[in-house]
């Protein structure tokens, strides 16, 4: 969940509401501002400061993590014949099928926080299928896995099966030419 920045979201969509409503005019929230700013030392200000730069960021990393927790609670990915089928989510039960021949891309990503957290996650793209997908169709193509350790993805990736796919060990960094 920290990797997914899904409090930013929430955190836009908190500041859209609050800004439709105009409740900060409403709870006049600058002049109250001001005025607690006023009435503090210079200390009771960088404390003050300090307070909300670990808030707020600790506020945004933990919406994240429980829209994640809510998203892909009790993910599995499971073969059946020719198709793969995903079903992830605590509140909402959510499941995709994703039509083995029909992968024409798969996508290791690996940003920097879950490098250096050792995981990966794996997207996929399919045939056709893109005007007009709901959010359950897309489930596979947005999160086919959405983190499992590194030294899992070769594994997974044999898994698949993909006549077209080159085996990872023989995959090389963009600088080895």
């Amino acid at each position: 969940g920290l990797v997914s920045d899904r409090g930013l979201v929430l955190a836009a969509i908190l500041f859209g509401v609050t800004w439709e409503f105009e409740l900060f005019d409403r709870l006049d929230v600058g002049d109250r501002a001001v005025a607690l700013f006023r009435s503090l030392p210079w200390q009771g200000v960088a404390l003050l400061a300090a307070a909300v730069a670990i808030a707020v960021p600790a506020a945004l990393a933990l919406s994240s993590a429980a829209w994640t927790v809510l998203r892909f609670h009790g993910f599995r990915l499971r073969r059946d014949g020719d198709d793969l089928l995903i079903e992830c989510g605590l509140l909402t039960r959510r499941a995709a099928t994703v039509p083995r021949p029909r992968i024409q891309f798969v996508s290791v990503d690996e940003p920097p926080i879950l490098r250096w957290l050792g995981r990966a996650s794996l997207r996929v793209e399919t045939a056709g299928g893109t005007v007009g997908e709901n959010e359950d169709e897309s489930l596979g193509r947005r999160w086919f896995v959405p983190v499992l350790e590194r030294a899992a993805v070769e594994r997974t990736l044999a898994r698949l099966d993909l006549p077209s796919l080159p085996a990872p060990s023989d995959w090389r960094p963009l600088g080895d030419g």
